[in-house]
């Protein structure tokens, strides 16, 4: 008996085209993968859009604005922001949904959130008691083009907070050396809550968009 068995140019024929198939698939996989990161990224805006739509209804129509609570002990000069009301409140049942799941250094601390609230808008007070009153909502009405909250970092160079974003400032494209930036990290989107509680990704044109940002009712920022 006689056993026929592959040639060396034949496995290494297979090898060639095993190698090609994963080449062409990894990336779509990739894709794929966050493609659903993302997904669930835009039900974590959603979610916290119900509970920034709540908020108004128990302190007479103000918005919850981006810098809410006094600074805690071993913070920097700001802190203490809108998640934190959020949850102790009890608007949000799982805080850990203020993780991106497409940024894997989020930490659940004022710190290291995934999300930032538009804080050229809805302001800050680091000095005042809850709640501080920046905006009302009857001041933004319903509208479906203000940025609420959006994807945010801690990676820029001397940021090291992630519980805000402001106009100007969009990593990785413009964001070193900006202060609180929103972060494109889905794909060449970033995801954004709107003030009428929808959420979608904008790109970088999107988030450069003046309609999408409104300047402060606080004095010093200029009125709405």
């Amino acid at each position: 008996m006689t056993r026929k068995g592959f040639t060396l140019i034949e496995l290494l024929v297979v090898v060639a085209i095993l190698a090609v198939l994963i080449a062409v698939l990894l990336p779509a996989l990739a894709q794929a993968r966050e493609k659903a990161r993302q997904v669930t990224c835009l039900s974590n805006l959603r979610q916290a859009g119900v509970g920034l739509a709540m908020y108004p209804d128990d302190f007479d129509g103000w918005a919850l604005c981006a810098h809410p609570l006094p600074r805690p002990p071993g913070a920097p000069w700001m802190a203490g922001y809108a998640w934190e009301v959020l949850r102790d409140l009890g608007y949000i049942k799982n805080p850990l949904l203020f993780l991106c799941p497409s940024e894997p250094a989020g930490e659940l601390n004022w710190s290291g959130v995934g999300y930032g609230v538009n804080y050229w808008t809805f302001g800050y007070e680091p000095t005042s008691i809850p709640p501080v009153k920046v905006s009302r909502v009857s001041a933004a009405g319903n509208d479906s083009n203000l940025i609420y909250m959006a994807d945010s970092t801690r990676r820029v160079y001397q940021v090291t907070v992630s519980g805000l974003i402001q106009c100007w400032a969009i990593y990785p494209d413009l964001g070193l050396g900006q202060w609180y930036p929103v972060h494109i990290r889905h794909g060449a989107q970033a995801d954004c809550l709107f003030f009428d509680s929808h959420a979608a990704g904008l790109d970088f044109d999107g988030l450069w968009n003046t309609t999408h940002w409104k300047p402060s009712q606080l004095p010093s920022l200029g009125g709405l």
